[in-house]
């Protein structure tokens, strides 16, 4: 499903190439000659894109509204205006240009006080210049569902898809079947910057590409339809799985659930913050894992975590479940200046 910068880019170029026109319209299908004609000979006075719904105000005070949903295309050209094929909904035309509209879930006419409907149900969406992240989180933050059906619930977020939603709990490191009440206000604030980043970077480009630099000539994404491949930052295989009819996709190490806050790991080791010992680095732990249930993050002053990676899972080893990082992952022995978390799954302390 076209995601909310696509439905930006699309009422840009809509507003490029209609706005201020006088508009014919017509349905060839059929199944919208009555909307068609409420339109035709309307001169268009915006194109405003509102999550994933595209609205248009003509000077006749009927809004067009349309919602792609999975398969909704617009298709645009300039004239000689093609002959009609397939399913096509809706075509709109002036001398200079011509869009075709196909498969989408809504197609309809309404009045402005229905437009209010439609928007005041919706979440903030991120690419708006106006909106809230607040309201997002007043959702959020007293929620029992996992964050992954949060984000794309279009009442508490709009314009977020399925792509944005794995990337972006990928970056942050958020195990998906989170509870939304366990997302602080710090992670929300972290999580709503990185979006408008992500989001506005998508209008730019037309595509979504949510990989850093040292990542992004192997993937545009980091596990986005990316099953069983390795992650691009711990080489574990991505996972999948259905949530709520729609596939979810995450890297078990790289989002396990954060077991110790950051301030309080160092009461979870024992002598010296960290030492050298048989070619590793290790830290002692009292927690009950088994081999791989559990990882280990540094940060450093510049945000950058140690290893070749941005994240290194570890083995636990012993009755007092020691940590350990290979020391050739490790850049110089500097990097262990940082912040240090230690995550696992839930149940794990």
């Amino acid at each position: 499903m076209p995601e909310g910068h696509t439905i930006y880019r699309q009422a840009r170029e809509h507003n490029r190439t209609l706005r201020g026109q006088v508009v014919r319209a017509d349905s060839p299908q059929g199944r919208f000659a009555a909307g068609a004609a409420l339109i035709d000979g309307r001169t268009l006075l915006r194109a405003e894109a509102v999550g994933k719904h595209l609205f248009h105000q003509y000077d006749s005070q009927n809004w067009l509204h349309v919602h792609l949903g999975l398969y909704g295309e617009w298709r645009t050209g300039t004239p000689p205006l093609p002959s009609p094929r397939g399913a096509l909904r809706l075509r709109l035309w002036t001398e200079n240009v011509w869009w075709e509209l196909r498969g989408a879930t809504a197609c309809e006419v309404l009045t402005r006080p229905e437009v209010t409907v439609i928007r005041n149900r919706l979440g903030p969406d991120p690419l708006r210049r106006n909106a809230d992240p607040d309201r997002a989180y007043a959702r959020i933050g007293r929620s029992r569902a996992p964050i992954a059906a949060l984000l794309m619930d279009q009442s508490v977020l709009a314009g977020v898809g399925n792509v944005y939603r794995a990337e972006l709990l990928f970056r942050h490191g958020i195990d998906p079947h989170r509870p939304g009440h366990d997302i602080t206000p710090e992670q929300w604030s972290q999580m709503w910057a990185d979006l408008l980043i992500l989001m506005r970077d998508g209008v730019r480009r037309g595509r979504i590409v949510t990989t850093r630099p040292p990542h992004r000539r192997r993937s545009r994404v980091y596990v986005y339809r990316r099953t069983g491949e390795p992650c691009l930052v711990c080489g574990t295989p991505v996972r999948t799985e259905i949530l709520l009819a729609r596939n979810l996709f995450w890297c078990p190490v790289c989002q396990l659930r954060l077991v110790t806050e950051p301030d309080s790991v160092r009461e979870h080791t024992t002598g010296a913050d960290w030492t050298e010992s048989g070619g590793s680095l290790r830290a002692k732990v009292n927690a009950e894992a088994k081999p791989g249930d559990l990882a280990l993050i540094h940060r450093d002053d510049k945000g950058v975590a140690a290893g070749s990676g941005e994240r290194v899972a570890v083995d636990v080893q012993g009755e007092r479940q020691q940590l350990g990082i290979p020391w050739r992952q490790l850049r110089r022995p500097a990097d262990l200046k940082g912040q240090l978390e230690v995550r696992g799954p839930a149940g794990v302390a």
